[in-house]
């Protein structure tokens, strides 16, 4: 992270939501979908920034050598404290508009998990994480 702030531009874009609907339609969920008891809205806002971005590949996009390049996936980071000690762990959901709100559920605690435990243990993840995009400031997980 600390070469890429070095290295590429950022830019941060602030919108508030309102979520009434999407409060229920979790709830709906919940409710109606097996295995579904675990979405939370953390999981709901990474469907939604991926379906986004396979609707607009532009944004989904690096500089290279002077021209945009597109990326070929969308994977989604999310930043989450570690166990223990200070900083932050940035696991990523990959493919992340192929998987259903089920699946990005369980997917996203089972990378954060690993990225928890291998900084626990301090050793190295397993997989080189292949980050696209990253919402920020997620609140009600």
């Amino acid at each position: 992270m600390a070469e890429a702030k070095s290295t590429v531009p950022e830019f941060t874009v602030t919108v508030e939501a309102r979520v009434d609907e999407a409060v229920s339609m979790r709830q709906q969920l919940k409710d109606s979908v097996p295995g579904a008891d675990k979405v939370t809205m953390t999981d709901m806002l990474v469907r939604a920034c991926a379906l986004a971005l396979r609707k607009f590949p532009e944004v989904n996009s690096s500089w290279v050598d002077g021209r945009f390049q597109r990326k070929r996936s969308i994977n989604i980071g999310l930043a989450v404290a570690p166990s223990q000690g200070m900083g932050l762990l940035v696991p990523v959901v990959h493919d992340a508009d192929a998987k259903d709100l089920v699946q990005i559920s369980i997917e996203s605690r089972q990378v954060i998990e690993r990225a928890r435990s291998a900084r626990t243990r301090r050793r190295r993840p397993e997989r080189r994480y292949v980050l696209d995009f990253q919402p920020r400031d997620v609140r009600g997980r």
